[in-house]
């Protein structure tokens, strides 16, 4: 009897029941061992099977910022293995008060940062006046996030980006998609998000993302690499 069917998981969904299923050892139908005493089995849940499994975001790397002047993933981890990435960070704070959180790309592991003018667009607002806000913007070199970023202990702004055809060379343009919600330091008790979306005119194939403060360094927050198939 299967200890997990499809039948039973549409009954969990629909009544709203779903958790985490933890196994020592795991088997494929055909006996083929994919885990055993909780490791995975060589060539089995690698990333080039996942890959080719289809199975969404693989996890590629992650960095925890500790007053750090950057957070860069190079080369290393961007690579032409998939052609979008995705970064999630967590709770993340500036050492300065109300700094802005901006990226730039780089196409030769960061020792030089694409130039080149973007067209973006972004729609948000603080959620204590219920007032929105829309606009686009036209500049070089780096984009910004999240304005007057708080940096107290019990605060924290979340940001999910995705961006697509990153590695690909001569396949058109490079565009980002983003939202991210923050804890205004500018006013007491207000927050706010935006969600964003930029075009790059830039066909090379990027392999450097670096994330930095407007003003000081990235005092803490998570930031996980994904890759998407």
């Amino acid at each position: 009897t299967p200890l997990y069917s499809s039948a039973a998981s549409d009954v969990y969904k629909r009544q709203g029941i779903m958790g985490t299923l933890k196994v020592d050892n795991l088997q494929k139908r055909d006996g083929t061992a994919l885990i055993t005493d909780g490791v995975a089995q060589s060539g089995l849940l690698t990333p080039a099977a996942l890959r080719s499994s289809n199975v969404g975001l693989t996890l590629i790397s992650t960095q925890t910022a500790s007053s750090s002047a950057t957070i860069n993933f190079d080369s290393s981890v961007i690579t032409t293995d998939y052609e979008s990435y995705a970064v999630i960070i967590n709770n993340i704070r500036p050492v300065t008060d109300q700094a802005t959180l901006s990226f730039k790309f780089s196409a030769d592991n960061g020792s030089s940062f694409l130039s080149e003018s973007y067209g973006a667009r972004s729609s948000g607002g603080k959620t204590q006046t219920g007032a929105d806000s829309s606009g686009s913007s036209n500049n070089a070199a780096y984009y910004d996030h999240a304005f007057y970023m708080n940096n107290a202990t019990d605060k924290g702004s979340c940001f999910e980006f995705r961006f697509n055809n990153l590695t690909v060379n001569g396949g058109g343009h490079k565009c980002f998609f983003g939202h991210w919600v923050t804890d205004y330091s500018d006013d007491t008790n207000y927050y706010g998000g935006d969600i964003n979306g930029m075009v790059r005119n830039n066909t090379s194939v990027i392999n450097y993302i670096q994330f930095y403060m407007s003003s000081g360094n990235v005092l803490a927050g998570t930031f996980k690499l994904y890759g998407i198939v």
